[in-house]
């Protein structure tokens, strides 16, 4: 019987089947921004293990359950954005009247 052993490139953990959680993971440069043919050929290629992609964040942190550890940050939207101002100026211009009576 012929077993073939892999190891995470990066931290050296022994995976057993190359499938089970190892991803190819390699660096490109640009020479001129926004154009795909103006790429250079790969400059490193690795396999690496799960936990090496999350910790400098190639891949997100899942929990057992499957979802999310660390819920991303909440973005406000553009008209949230916009009520929070209006809301403010409002506020203010009312405060002023006020403070000018």
């Amino acid at each position: 019987m012929i077993t073939t052993t892999y190891t995470c490139d990066r931290c050296k953990r022994v995976v057993n089947h190359p499938n089970d959680q190892l991803w190819n993971v390699a660096v490109f440069m640009a020479v001129a921004p926004n154009r795909a043919h103006a790429t250079t050929p790969c400059v490193g290629n690795a396999q690496w293990c799960r936990p090496c992609c999350e910790e400098i964040a190639l891949l997100r942190r899942f929990s057992a359950s499957g979802s999310q550890s660390t819920p991303e940050p909440q973005v406000p939207s553009f008209e949230d954005l916009v009520r929070a101002i209006v809301a403010s100026e409002v506020e203010q211009a009312l405060n002023e009247r006020g403070g000018a009576s």
